[in-house]
């Protein structure tokens, strides 16, 4: 997990990058036109997870490339998010989700359920970008939530076809909100 924000605390966060390496940021020849920029296949299982339950702030934050979820606000409340921004791992659908952490599943509060019911919102393909399940007062302004690829390609973008279903919102209490949601070549 790259972040923990638990039932007790808070917390003013702003320009914070959370991010699982998806390619050489120290590239010596990042500058030059004709650098491919080699990718990465790192693994990380789970991105931000908010459970606070006193006033938290997120301000121009970014998940990027956990295999379960980017942003997952569990049970929290009294939550702002402010131009949150996310991208799935370009390595999925190969291995889908939650490879190779299956044995990991349910070990932290609000893990994705991966029984994989067969529909196009089951979540069994690749990573959630944003889960937000049994929560209260949280407010997001403004969420890019982005998926580029299929297994290192993009020819799915076009087809709206990189992942299907991209946001997982269940089971909440009242006053949440989500404005200015961009997503990117998601089905649903």
């Amino acid at each position: 997990m790259m972040m923990h924000i638990t039932p007790q605390a808070s917390g003013y966060f702003e320009n914070m990058w959370l991010w699982v390496a998806d390619h050489l940021i120290d590239d010596l020849d990042v500058e030059d036109p004709g650098n491919e920029m080699p990718q990465l296949s790192v693994y990380v299982a789970r991105g931000l997870l908010v459970e606070s339950k006193a006033a938290t702030w997120l301000y121009g934050t970014s998940s990027e490339h956990a295999v379960f979820y980017q942003y997952n606000i569990h049970n929290a409340r009294n939550i702002f998010a402010g131009m949150v921004q996310t991208e799935p791992p370009y390595f999925q659908l190969v291995p889908k989700a939650p490879a190779p952490f299956e044995d990991a599943v349910g070990v932290f509060p609000g893990d994705p359920d991966y029984s994989c019911k067969g529909n196009g919102f089951d979540g069994c393909d690749t990573a959630w970008a944003l889960m937000m399940r049994g929560c209260e007062n949280v407010f997001i302004a403004g969420a890019g939530l982005y998926s580029w690829f299929d297994s290192y390609t993009q020819e799915c973008i076009g087809k709206h076809a990189c992942q299907k279903a991209i946001v997982l919102i269940e089971k909440n209490g009242p006053n949440n909100r989500i404005q200015h949601l961009i997503t990117i070549a998601a089905k649903y």
